[in-house]
């Protein structure tokens, strides 16, 4: 996939979709080979926040005891420029 990197907020009984949709798409363009939901979440719960485009997501951490106006946000590392 390409594109479409998710942030979501987990709740016990949601659906967000995966693997059956999400805001990226194939790398050929063509839609996902077992749902048409790709670039959308009509029916799912959406992210709280999506990359698109993508970020190269590779690590997420929650800042604690660092700067009262940091405290509670999140620091996300990429794999792209």
């Amino acid at each position: 996939m390409r594109e479409g990197d998710e942030l979501n907020l987990i709740q016990e009984g949601t659906n967000y979709g995966w693997p059956l949709a999400t805001l990226g798409t194939r790398y050929n363009n063509l839609p996902l080979a077992d749902g048409p939901h790709y670039s959308r979440h009509a029916e799912f719960e959406p992210p709280f926040y999506a990359w698109v485009p993508s970020i190269a997501t590779s690590g997420l951490t929650q800042i604690q005891n660092f700067d009262p106006a940091w405290d509670g946000d999140l620091l996300v590392s990429s794999l792209r420029a």
